[in-house]
């Protein structure tokens, strides 16, 4: 597209400003576990292909912007996968090192799907965290499957932005915090200055604790937007 900046009552000159479209990123994709010390650039395109584990001990670094693909339908390879679908999991011991990046749902083509469906495993939910201690800047998760954040004996900050929209979903059981227990309580804190939208049915057998939220009525669709502006909340599940 040109951009075309004419003078006032006399046309002295015209300056044209063009905008070339830049070159697709190359694709990678991802087909063996990841067994060492890796890094991945926001310079290419990453698709998961079947189960891929970050195995103990090992760092996964992920540049600013960085997409990563995660490709619908059935895979049953590296050895080892035990959903039958693709997926990104970081063993316990492995560390994931990033800033801002994006996990979309990924045709057998690399192009973007409208909609996951691995859904009877994490692919229902929005974010899947098990057995992790994580601080995460911001999440944004629209309209998943079933839940929005699930978490499972593990403990997650966030410190800038927590954003979850559960609206335009025909899941029956959907809440915008599930949490579970396995090894430990599952926990959730939203840093002070933490902006917040939240759209949805709160969770069943969730505790919060907030200066700034206010507290959920059941079935009651849930809905806040703002700023976390007196202090941190919490947010976790009772005891089983």
């Amino acid at each position: 597209m040109s951009h075309v900046r004419l003078l006032p009552l006399v046309v002295l000159g015209l300056s044209f400003t063009t905008q070339v479209a830049a070159a697709p990123k190359p694709i990678i994709e991802i087909t063996e576990h990841i067994v060492r010390d890796t890094l991945w650039s926001a310079d290419a395109l990453y698709v998961i292909t079947g189960e891929i584990h970050v195995r103990s001990g090992v760092q996964l670094v992920i540049s600013d912007h960085t997409t990563i693909l995660i490709r619908n339908g059935d895979y049953h390879t590296p050895a080892g996968n035990v959903t039958g679908k693709s997926a990104l999991i970081f063993d316990s011991g492995s560390q994931l090192t990033a800033r801002t990046l994006y996990l979309k749902a990924g045709r057998a083509d690399n192009g973007v799907a409208a909609r996951a469906d691995n859904a009877d495993y994490s692919g229902d939910d929005g974010v899947d965290i098990e057995n992790s201690d994580l601080t995460l800047r911001g999440v944004t998760v629209i309209a998943p499957t079933e839940d929005g954040v699930n978490i499972t004996s593990s403990r997650v900050g966030i410190t800038d932005s927590l954003v979850i929209v559960m609206t335009n979903t025909h899941a029956d059981d959907r809440d915008l915090f599930d949490m579970e227990w396995d090894d430990g309580r599952p926990f959730l804190r939203l840093m002070r200055n933490c902006k917040v939208d939240l759209t949805g049915i709160f969770g069943d057998e969730m505790t919060l604790i907030s200066n700034d939220l206010p507290q959920p009525n059941g079935e009651v669709v849930y809905s806040f937007a703002g700023r976390l502006r007196a202090g941190q909340t919490y947010i976790y599940a009772h005891d089983d």
